[in-house]
This record gives structure tokens, sequence and C-alpha cells, in this order.
């Protein structure tokens, strides 16, 4: 009976060592499977030049599509563009909120920036999780050159590729060399789509031809048995039906404007943004290469559209895909079943988040104390609980940049002291590798500024401005005041703290630091006045000194009749200091019971610019062209367009349908 049962174990081992290798799982299966666990997103940004002054400002559209589809998203609400130096530091950044479809808006560039080289970076939180593959746009401050983008190079894979392919101009021609094992599968992989999944066998190629691959980039990989990639060749396919070039024309619709004309090849409904700048020099980077090359590549592409520039370049194109990497999707993990979620999730509203702490008698944590959060000129309140731990977050809120909010924390016992403390919003961090650090001359040399004092400045003689002084007293809060002073005023006695002008205001007693509103009913008080900044009280301590006295608009005086408004506690008189928009001075700071900050908020819809001015180099910019059965007309006022200069007309877009859409004309009127 042993022998018998030693027999078949031999048996059944030997049967199973002699079946053939069983090739890899299905590979668009898996693929499948990340991108619906994992969607990724493209973004370009199209602006109407490359090239500024210092204190210029920056006319921009950002696009954000689907990584296979090409289709727009709108899953995130906001879009965010900064401005990068060569050593990837945040020079300026704006929050734009989608608005009929598109994140356009603009950036203001400092008057005080330094002449040297920048790039424009875009992104969504989602889209910036996927590291390496930025959105990043070379632009010059003065005349510096642009940056370039650095390109990483490849591993060893082309020493000992198996994979060879032959580019015949129709078609590719891809050959596995008869040192690869027999049981290889060939995947065609493209925008984490599986083209191809078969077997293909040592010296038999297998031909591929170009208009059935989708545009762009695609890669033959090669899998043995096991599920390992052993081979890898990328391939640039510039056939397909996903860009299309759109025809711009121009002529005088009246005698006072130009009507711009622009078509597409077919009846397609479309989002683009056009721009009109002097000359014929100011072409800025097109969607087409961006997307469909540059944003395939780690570490993106340096000026992609020089390899269309008088068309397709085949053996440019093949050299930079030969020693970059563009592994957007990990092909090796996707194999191995091993998929990648988010890392962050899409931004469809402005939260805000902190914590809670009781200050006195005794510090701890506001366990579930009574959180609000105001704003009075955005017209905002909103009120959380706090956790065990005295955390909260607010979400939900939509207020634009420059908004002031003032927080409060309560608990039940009043005599305990609370304060706020707001978490930092963090921005995803700069991939260094993808700026070439390249050093450039600063605006305060004497030699870059008469190279930008040739250019499109002009230097003004010494003018004297004098004007009579006159008060004025704006709106109702103001008017309810028993004294006021405007900023104008102020300026004016040249007070250097808040204590100094208060010693001037009649009817202000200084005891110390502390003041105090003479009354009917009291010559010094028993209690001293409250102060309000930006119309709300501080409780307990608080110190003036901080605030600076350019940060101030105007100082109010309530007297104990007028400071009823303020309620109980503007029984003894109230100093109402209110702050200009942009100002510092309480910017984070935590007051007791009160704290003051001012997040990013969003940009507020400014899409359509045109200017007069003939210094300017845009004359027209339109963020938010809508393009319906492949058609649109745009009315220009003939006094934006002076008579005989030479035009550059762009238009970048794309169709609902995932359809990249590019154009430009150079014109003459």
């Amino acid at each position: 009976m042993k022998r018998f049962f030693l027999f078949i174990v031999i048996m059944l081992t030997a049967a199973m060592t002699s079946r053939p290798q069983q090739i890899c799982p299905n590979v668009s299966m898996l693929f499948n499977k990340q991108r619906q666990l994992y969607p990724q997103e493209k973004l370009f940004i199209h602006t109407d030049r490359t090239s500024y002054m210092p204190g210029e400002r920056i006319w921009l559209c950002i696009y954000a599509v689907d990584a296979t589809s090409l289709i727009p998203t709108d899953a995130d609400m906001y879009a965010y563009a900064e401005l990068l130096d060569t050593q990837g530091f945040t020079i300026k950044r704006i929050k734009i909120a989608r608005h009929n479809g598109a994140y356009a808006g603009y950036l203001d560039t400092p008057k005080d920036l330094a002449e040297e080289q920048c790039f424009l970076r875009c992104y969504t939180l989602y889209s910036a999780g996927l590291h390496g593959y930025e959105c990043l746009t070379p632009i010059s401050i003065g005349s510096s050159p642009a940056p370039v983008t650095d390109i990483q190079t490849a591993d060893a894979w082309e020493k000992s590729n198996p994979l060879h392919c032959t580019d015949t101009g129709q078609a590719f021609k891809i050959m596995l060399d008869n040192s690869a094992a027999k049981a290889v599968k060939l995947a065609v992989i493209s925008r984490g789509c599986v083209c191809y999944d078969g077997q293909i066998k040592p010296g038999e190629p297998i031909v591929f031809p170009k208009k059935e691959l989708p545009e762009g980039i695609s890669q033959f990989i090669a899998i043995d048995s096991a599920g390992a990639v052993f081979g890898i060749k990328s391939v640039f396919s510039p056939y397909g039906k996903e860009s299309v070039k759109a025809t711009i024309t121009a002529h005088a619709e009246f005698s006072d404007s130009i009507r711009l004309n622009i078509c597409l090849p077919s009846q397609i409904s479309a989002h683009m943004s056009v721009a009109i700048t002097k000359g014929h020099d100011n072409k800025t980077p097109s969607i087409i290469p961006q997307i469909l090359l540059s944003q395939d590549v780690r570490g993106g592409v340096a000026d992609a559209d020089r390899f269309f520039a008088n068309g397709y370049n085949a053996a440019a194109v093949d050299s930079l895909l030969h020693r970059s990497v563009c592994d957007r999707y990990c092909v090796d993990s996707i194999l191995a079943g091993q998929f990648t979620q988010p890392p962050v999730k899409h931004e469809v509203s402005q939260t805000i988040s902190g914590k809670a702490i009781v200050t006195a008698p005794y510090p701890r944590d506001a366990s579930f104390a009574k959180v609000s959060i105001i704003s009075p000129n955005a017209d905002m309140y909103a009120v959380a609980t706090a956790d065990k731990y005295g955390n909260f977050a607010i979400s939900g809120l939509d207020y634009p940049d420059g908004t002031t909010f003032a927080v409060n924390a309560s608990v039940g016992n009043q005599y305990e002291k609370t304060a706020v403390r707001i978490d930092e919003t963090t921005y995803p961090p700069v991939d260094s590798a993808s700026i070439a650090v390249q050093s450039g001359r600063r605006c305060g040399d004497a030699a870059v500024f008469n190279d930008i004092a040739s250019g499109r400045t002009i230097r003004l003689h010494n003018v004297d401005v004098a004007a009579a002084r006159r008060d004025k007293h704006n709106g109702t809060f103001s008017g309810m005041a028993d004294f006021s002073m405007t900023a104008d005023q102020l300026a004016y006695i040249d007070a250097t703290c808040i204590h100094e002008v208060l010693r001037r205001i009649p009817g202000i007693y200084m005891k110390g630091d502390t003041a105090y509103v003479r009354s009917k009913i009291s010559v010094y008080g028993k209690s001293h006045a409250a102060i309000a900044i930006d119309g709300v009280i501080l409780d307990g301590d608080y110190d003036l000194d901080i605030i600076q006295m350019q940060d101030v608009e105007r100082i109010d005086v309530f007297k104990t009749g007028s400071a009823a408004i303020w309620g109980a506690k503007g029984g003894p008189g109230v100093i109402s200091i209110t702050l200009k928009n942009g100002a510092s001075s309480l910017d984070g700071m935590t007051l007791n019971r009160v704290s003051r900050f001012k997040p990013l908020g969003y940009q507020k819809p400014e899409h359509v610019h045109s200017s007069e001015n003939a210094k300017s180099m845009t004359l027209y910019w339109n963020g938010n062209v809508r393009l319906c059965n492949g058609n649109a007309t745009i009315t220009i006022p003939k006094s934006s367009l002076p008579r005989g200069s030479a035009f550059t007309v762009q238009a970048e877009g794309v169709s609902d349908d995932g359809i990249l859409l590019h154009g430009i004309a150079h014109l003459e009127f």
C-alpha cells in the first residue's frame, strides 16, 4: 500500500513539472482596476506670454483633464498657481475657483521681483499627489532667458533591453531578441490603458500601425512567465484624433471694433482661452505637446513645442524617450497586484481646522468647546463643536482671497480663558529635481536697469503733487461714532503708535497704556474702554503696540451713549480700530478667546482683459471662450489694437469630449 501511494505522488509531481510555463495574469484587468482606484489627472497652464517685467500681471488659465480620456475634469473646486524661482522657492501663490468650467485668473508679479528666470507651477491638491509629474511653465522676468526643465536619466534598460523597436514611418515593428525566454507576454500601455495584450516569440516581429495607437506616448512591455518586467520600450505616436488645430481669422466689423473668429474642423463644444499680444515672437507653450508628451515624462520636457515646431521630429522624440523615465503608472507594482490609492482627496470646498485650548486657570484641551468663526466683511458665520481633544474642522466655506476671520472658543465655565490655534495650511512640495538651477542678474544692477529701461518702461521726471486735506467719514458705522480719524488724518499727524493717537483724541484719557472714555456719568470712568479690532471686541489683556500704524485704516471712538451698538461690553465706551485690507499686524495672532487669521482664499473671477495702454504687450486676454458647434466669435475694441502693428493671436483649450485644441495666427491691421 505504501509503495502504491508513493507511486501516485511521483506521477502527480511529474505531471505538474511537465506542464508548459504559464503566462502572467490578465494585464488589462490589472490596469483597469488601477485606473478605477486612482484616476489620474493632467494639467496645463496657458499664459498670455512668457516674458514679463516686475510688477506686471500674468493672465492665465488652467486646464485639468483626465489622464486617460483627456476629458476635462470638474472634481476639484479649486486649482493653484505658484510663481517659483529656480531654487523652487514659492514667490507667490494664488487659488482659483472653477467658474464656467475653467480655472481662469491672474497672478501679479511683485514690483520688487529680481530679474531672473522663474517657473509657473499649477496643480490641484488631487493631482499634486503624484510626484514627479508637475506642470511647470518657464517664464522670464526682465530680459533674462527662460529656464529649462531637467530630464531625468533612465535606468539601464537600454543596455540589456531585449525589446527592439523599428520605426517604419507608418508603424512600429517590435521584435524580441533570441536570448529571451520562450513564454513571454507583450503588453502595450498608453495613458494607463492596455492596447495590446498577447504573446511575442523571439525573432518574430509584431507590427503596430501608428494610426491604431492613441496619440502620445505608448510603452511596449515585455513580461516573463512570473509576471516580472524585463524590457520596456517607449515610443511616441503623432497620429490620432486627440488633437486638432483651430483656424483663427479676423476682420474689421465696424469702425470701432474687430471681430475675431475661431473655427474648428468639426462641430464640437469646447472651452478655450485666447491671448492677443504685440509682435510675432510671443508664442507660449501649446497644450498638445504639454499634455501628450511632457506630462508623461518624469521631470517634464523642456520646451516640448520644439519637437513639433517644423513638423514632427521623430528622431528627436525617440532620443528624448531613450533617456527619460515614463513611470506615471508603476508597471511592476500593478502586475504584482499592488495598487496605488489616491494620496489626497478632491478639494470640493474650503476647510478651516484647528485646536481649542483652555489657557487659564489651568491649561488643558478645550474638550467639546463651541467654536465660532465669523467674517463680517464676507458675511460669513459658522459654528462647530470640538472633539474631546479640542480639535475642530469647519467645511463648506466659500471665501475669496483677503477674507479675515475671527474665531472664538467658549466652554461651560465663563471664568476659564480660551484660545484657538488655527492649523497652518500645507501645500505640495516642489520637486526640485524638475527645476534647472540657474542664477540671474538682479534688477538693482545698473546694467540690468538700463536693459529694462530701454524696453517697455518709461523714466519719469520728478512730479510734486499737492492736495487739500478734508475730513470724510464714509458709511453708517463711522457716522455713529463720536469721533473718527481716517488713514489720511493718521498719516498727517505722523503718529508712531496707537497710544500716541489715542492721547490726541478728545474725550480719551490715558492712564499708562490703558484708555478711558470720558462721559457725562464719570470723568475718568471706573472701567477702561473696550478695544475692538475689525468689529470684534477683545477680551482681557491686549497690546496695541503690536499694531503697525501703516496697517490702520480708521479709528472710531464710541462713548457710552453711542456704544450701545456693542452691547454690554461697550458700556464704558469702545475704541474701534479698523485695519486695511491685507494688513498683517494681527494675522495669526492669538488673543484671549479671539484669534484672527487670513487664509488663502479663492481669486474672484476676472477672465477678460482689454488694454488700451500703448506700452502693454498683452492687448487682449479672454480665459473663458466657449465654442459651440466648433465656432466662436470675439469682438474686440479697435482701440485695443494699435493701427499698423503686428499681433499674435494664440488660442488653447480642450473640447468636452477630450480633444486638445490649439490655434495660432499672426495678424496685422
